[in-house]
């Protein structure tokens, strides 16, 4: 995943007071809200701002209040990424949540101007200002953080990962069954998601077909026969 854009340069302390003042946190419109951003430290951020731009600044970027408000009204802006020499601890939790990507590199953040034009490649977190030519490394994201970008946040990212564990639950039942095979009960155990044991039984459902008369026992183990995450009884 790459990043290309102008960059809007800030300095140290931008705390969430600034990015999205606390007397527009009654608007329930997230596009409304999105105009006030950085209206205390930047009129004309709104304004200026193109989708794909890059916000760098200093140190303790997003401290303050915890309001989840000011990395969305930053995202919902189009930016897409920032960078700074260090930032605040829930503004970095609540950024990467959303799927805002944050680069912490002190050395991109001093040199890097206003203006300049910057590419970002998180997958390796090398940072490069078009403008001057010199090249940053920041810590590109872990696999884990990395997905979550890549699946526009963590509802997102648990929502597929659920998605597919349950699709490799439904393969498992269908692989198992016979056509002859009737499906007793389905018990998820605690690792399941909430929907597994539903799409298992009706995977189960669709795969037996027509049933005739043979009886069998089977018992289908999804996640290991130790801590199953469904576990289906067939007669």
């Amino acid at each position: 995943m790459k990043a290309q854009g102008t960059v809007f340069k800030y300095g140290d302390n931008v705390d969430t007071d600034v990015i999205i003042p606390a007397r527009y946190l009654n608007i329930a419109d997230p596009a409304e809200l999105a105009t006030h951003a950085m209206e205390d430290i930047d009129a004309d951020f709104v304004k200026n701002m193109k989708p794909g731009d890059i916000i760098v600044a200093t140190k303790n970027f997003g401290c303050g209040s915890s309001r989840e408000h000011a990395p969305r009204v930053i995202k919902d802006n189009g930016v897409a990424c920032v960078i700074a020499s260090s930032f605040a601890r829930i503004f970095y939790r609540n950024a990467i949540n959303i799927g805002l990507p944050i680069l912490e590199c002190a050395e991109a953040a001093e040199a890097i101007e206003a203006g300049d034009e910057v590419a970002v490649d998180f997958s390796t977190g090398v940072i490069e200002n078009l403008t001057t030519g010199a090249t940053f490394q920041a810590l590109p994201f872990p696999e884990f953080i990395q997905n979550i970008i890549d699946h526009d946040g963590l509802f997102n990212a648990l929502k597929a990962r659920a998605q597919a564990d349950a699709d490799a639950v439904a393969h498992a039942v269908a692989a198992a069954l016979r056509p002859s095979d009737e499906l007793l009960t389905v018990i998820t155990g605690r690792n399941a998601g909430r929907d597994v044991g539903a799409l298992a039984a009706s995977a189960a459902v669709g795969a037996r077909g027509q049933m005739v008369g043979e009886d069998v026992e089977v018992a289908v183990h999804a996640g290991g026969q130790e801590r199953p995450d469904v576990l289906i009884a067939i007669e």
